[in-house]
């Protein structure tokens, strides 16, 4: 499993990487090459975005697995602990263990369900807050201004991550351990985030 240092790190330096190839394709589209540098303040701020979201992505997905479990780890009993009256019983009682062994890995699909949803609403909220207040706070001159951005930029930044997030965030909770959700997310948010680099970038043009 994956420490939780390591997660951090890996996923700051995808988020960065994934700015730096925006920002380079967009210069190389445009023929900008020799007229314009890379905005290493724009690299800076989704390195310290990667640093929090991740800090966050790590014990949200803790949390979620902690109260809603995908699955019922239970039914560790071993027969031999039982003490039998007679062979039909013991029988009964090794069907029965069995049975609950067979089920023990079943999909709490409820949870899966609720999992999701809070996924996608409080996790999207925070995660897309977050990176708006990375990009923006050293780069508007007021607090007036910082809200009003925040509250104009929220909305269609969820909106756009419903078309990615949740089939992804499903088959994190449907298959991958929670210690490695966080560096799965950063993978696939790999091109996820140099849409959010070329929609940063174009804000302040």
């Amino acid at each position: 499993m994956p420490t939780h240092a390591s997660v951090i790190l890996q996923s700051t330096l995808l988020k960065t990487a994934a700015n730096l190839a925006a920002q380079i394709a967009e210069l190389w589209s445009r023929h900008r090459l020799s007229s314009k540098r890379i905005d290493w303040q724009s690299v800076a701020e989704f390195a310290v975005c990667g640093v929090i979201q991740a800090e966050i992505g790590w014990h949200w997905q803790n949390f979620l697995e902690d109260i809603l479990p995908t699955y019922d780890m239970r039914t560790s009993t071993k027969n031999d602990e039982y003490d039998y009256d007679d062979e039909s019983d013991y029988e009964y009682q090794n069907e029965k263990l069995h049975r609950l062994q067979r089920q023990s890995r079943l999909t709490y699909w409820f949870n899966i369900l609720v999992k999701l949803v809070m996924d996608q609403t409080i996790g999207s909220y925070a995660m897309n807050i977050v990176f708006l207040l990375c990009t923006l706070v050293a780069r508007v001159p007021s607090v007036n201004v910082l809200v009003a951005r925040l509250s104009s930029g929220i909305w269609p930044l969820i909106l756009n991550a419903w078309k990615v997030w949740p089939a992804c965030s499903l088959v994190n909770f449907l298959w991958v351990p929670v210690d490695w959700r966080v560096l799965v997310a950063s993978v696939v948010g790999f091109a996820w985030n140099v849409f959010l680099s070329l929609w940063a970038l174009g804000r302040l043009e």
